[in-house]
């Protein structure tokens, strides 16, 4: 185990007030010893990492970057989904909801810091559109478009293996997700 300091005292819209989970301003910016560091920096990659699966879709790999005790919040989500294989399934629908469908997440703004012994990271998220499918048709977009502005919560702990992984996910939405529903106006700019 990392013995890293820091914890969430239940302020500043932590867990316990429901908003965003906590972070601690008042320390970014704080030069960190090589090994918080090297943290830091590993932890981007594993988001960054499950973007990149996401997009190229293979969810399977996507989640094998999880936790086997992972906690998966889906926007609205009274409760959590439960391991890589529950959110995999989620995650499949929502990347496949039509033939051919081709995304671009682009993690940014992050701030992790250290919490105990796991790394508390909180970042923007853009995604974007590639490609649409009206008429049973999916195209690719000349314009793409942005299907959802959110901030993204996780919480990664290292294995016993020294790697990192993703044991909760959440998202809140910043502006709402674009219609997909073809036939409802929602392309026809692109046109």
């Amino acid at each position: 185990m990392i013995d890293f300091a820091g914890t969430d005292d239940g302020t500043g819209g932590g867990p316990a007030g429901g908003g965003l989970p906590f972070i601690d301003h008042m320390t970014v910016g704080l030069e960190h010893d090589a090994r918080i560091a090297a943290a830091i920096v590993a932890c981007q990659e594993v988001i960054a990492a499950f973007c990149d699966l996401l997009d190229q879709g293979d969810i399977d790999a996507a989640f094998a970057l999880h936790s086997d005790d992972l906690e998966f919040w889906e926007v609205g989500a009274s409760e959590p989904l439960r391991g890589p294989k529950a959110a995999a399934e989620s995650a499949r629908r929502f990347r496949f909801m039509y033939p051919g469908r081709r995304t671009l997440h682009v993690p940014s703004n992050f701030i992790i810091q250290p919490d105990g012994d796991a790394m508390r990271a909180r970042y923007s998220m853009t995604v974007w559109e590639l490609t649409v499918h009206e008429n049973g048709v999916t195209r690719q977009l000349r314009q793409p478009q942005i299907f959802v502005l959110a901030q993204e919560t996780a919480v990664l702990h290292r294995t016993e293996e020294g790697v990192w992984r993703i044991s909760e996910e959440r998202m809140f939405l910043v502006a709402p997700r674009r219609d997909l529903v073809p036939g409802e106006g929602s392309h026809s700019d692109d046109h």
